[in-house]
């Protein structure tokens, strides 16, 4: 059974690191997240679900400019976990909801490569501008598939100077 709190400690860590980090459920729901993630997209809010955001929030095609490779890797995630589990009722829900409302959604569960997928994702913010930012995925053992996703740029990248900005952002709210 997943557990749907993040620990003291684990949201103490995403708070002090100095890129974007979230914590997610195995469904993607945002169960913790830094200042840093919540300055660059709203879609990091705690108890915002992430396939569901980029898939029905208009927000999500301005925050991602390859909002269909966003949406992608999005599936790939569901999908592995499909795999693992193809009778899990409470990620079964998730593919109804978003199959229903999304005719995207529907085309890439048709045919959508499964699995987490490394790389680089594109962001524009509305302050700092465009970001390409590398994710890392962490998994947290003994929390029925909960991770802390990671977004950092190369150092003295055009990138890097964005998140820089940001954080300022932060410290003078």
């Amino acid at each position: 059974m997943p557990h749907e709190n993040v620990s003291a400690g684990i949201t103490e860590l995403i708070d002090q690191f100095p890129m974007p980090a979230v914590v997610v459920s195995r469904y993607q729901d945002v169960l913790a997240a830094n200042p840093m993630a919540c300055a660059l997209m709203p879609g990091f809010e705690v108890g915002q679900n992430l396939s569901r955001w980029r898939f029905t929030n208009a927000a999500a095609k301005e925050v991602f400019p390859d909002w269909e490779e966003a949406t992608a890797l999005a599936v790939g995630g569901l999908r592995a976990l499909f795999a693992e589990d193809p009778n899990d009722s409470q990620l079964l829900a998730l593919i109804d909801e978003l199959s229903s409302s999304n005719d995207r959604f529907t085309e890439l569960w048709e045919g959508a490569e499964v699995g987490y997928s490394k790389g680089v994702t594109h962001m524009r913010h509305p302050d700092v501008g465009d970001l390409y930012l590398t994710r890392t995925k962490l998994d947290l053992p003994n929390t029925g598939g909960a991770h802390i996703i990671t977004w950092h740029a190369p150092p003295s990248s055009t990138s890097a100077h964005a998140l820089e900005k940001l954080r300022a952002t932060i410290k003078q709210h």
